[in-house]
């Protein structure tokens, strides 16, 4: 097995490498747990070596070092990371060309192409990492908010989506009733107005766009329909 190493200088750090230890090495790890004291469930054998001890070992002391110098819950990060198996179980990897246009049309945009893409990793039906060459070398990039966190390995850009939906930005289905008291407000501000131009801005602010918002979308439709809002709102 390589010896991992990655120098703990923010949360992230931590997330990673609990990640590595659940999902990479099977591991129901605990962040008091020597490495030496884990073994083969059937056979007793020791699962690392010595050396692999030594550099894990290394790797924990130092999260618990940052966890206690930002006083942050070691134990909460570790139970966190545990959630990761949850969102790999919606992954699904796109490599045909019709396949990924019918994905971008859905919950990218239907104007974006996806002929420079090798390959659309989806999760969880509409969130999306894309997987391309530059200059020879595989790169894999998710779009969020409006960043672009990119990486060589897949792994690393997993953890950045992962976190970035389990932070309370995952859309949830409108609610029915939410729904029909959104659609009676833009009803009746649209009573009140005769211009085509003020029904359309009604309905984006009041109708489409919270809804969209909430709705089931990945992360490049909420940016299209703020843009779309905003044109909007300027015409006006």
């Amino acid at each position: 097995m390589p010896i991992y190493f990655r120098e703990i200088r923010h949360r992230s750090d931590i997330l990673d490498f609990f990640v590595y230890l659940r999902c990479d090495l099977q591991l129901n790890f605990n962040p008091d747990e020597r490495f030496e004291d884990y073994v083969k469930y059937t056979t007793d054998i020791p699962l690392f070596t010595p050396e692999e001890c030594v550099a894990l070992e290394k790797m924990m002391d130092d999260c618990h070092a940052w966890c206690d110098k930002n006083n942050a819950d070691i134990y909460d990060l570790a139970r966190y990371s545990f959630r990761f198996y949850d969102f790999l179980n919606g992954y699904k990897k796109l490599t045909e060309k019709k396949s990924m246009k019918e994905f971008s049309y859905e919950f990218i945009d239907k104007y974006y192409s996806v002929d420079p893409i090798i390959a659309l990793h989806t999760y969880d039906g509409c969130y999306w990492i894309e997987e391309f060459a530059d200059q020879g070398k595989i790169l894999y990039q998710c779009i969020i908010e409006n960043t672009n966190p990119y990486a060589e390995d897949l792994r690393t850009i997993e953890r950045v989506l992962f976190d970035w939906t389990d932070k309370g930005f995952s859309p949830e289905p409108a609610k029915p009733r939410e729904f029909l008291a959104k659609l009676r407000n833009a009803v009746c501000r649209i009573l009140s107005y005769k211009s085509t131009l003020h029904l359309w801005t009604i309905l984006l602010n009041n109708l489409v766009y919270p809804v969209v918002k909430i709705g089931s979308h990945g992360p490049r439709n909420l940016k299209t329909w703020k843009g779309l809002k905003k044109k909007t709102s300027q015409k006006h």
